[in-house]
């Protein structure tokens, strides 16, 4: 975004603000106040696209504020993470009530020489998260979220008929003319 000198620390107001199109908010407590986190969604250009994470409370004055160092990545603690991705990949972001966290995609570059080009990061189907913890949002890399294990194998069905066209094919419901009924 123009006009940001520091996007992942700026603390800003309802009237400049980093902005994004926001999908998910999760209630966090910390040091006494209450905290909305935002996941969202930017749409930055034909090459890359941006996701938020966000922080927003309200002040003493009502008014909202965004941005909060609510975020720790290792020793660093930071208001806001920014995921700047190719546009033609697709990363996920959400809040995973199972273990209770926001888990993302990991990003990588395609190549090494494409590191700091943002329009050439895509997922690597590895995850990393954050957990709240001691009223932060902590940074945890490589979580596993595969759908845990069944306990007892799912009954089988039985098999349907054997079709010898496959079921995507366009099948016409009206009848075909011959030339012979279109002469007529």
């Amino acid at each position: 975004r123009e006009g940001f000198e520091d996007p992942q620390n700026d603390i800003t107001t309802s009237e400049n603000w980093y902005g994004a199109l926001y999908y998910y908010l999760h209630e966090v407590e910390a040091n006494n106040n209450t905290y909305y986190t935002l996941l969202g969604v930017d749409l930055n250009n034909l090459l890359s696209t941006k996701r938020v994470i966000e922080a927003l409370h309200i002040n003493h004055k009502g008014e909202p504020v965004l941005g909060y160092p609510l975020f720790r990545v290792r020793n660093k603690v930071i208001n806001r993470i920014i995921f700047e991705y190719s546009s033609r990949a697709n990363l996920v972001l959400k809040w995973d009530e199972r273990h209770e966290m926001i888990v993302f995609n990991h990003l990588t570059p395609l190549q090494p020489n494409f590191t700091g080009n943002f329009q050439y990061y895509v997922p690597d189907l590895s995850f990393d998260g954050f957990r709240f913890e001691e009223n932060q949002w902590v940074y945890t890399p490589d979580i596993d979220i595969r759908n845990p294990k069944r306990d007892s194998r799912p009954t089988p069905v039985e098999a349907p008929e054997e079709d010898i066209e496959p079921g995507f094919l366009y099948r016409s419901t009206g009848k075909i003319k011959s030339e012979s009924e279109d002469e007529e």
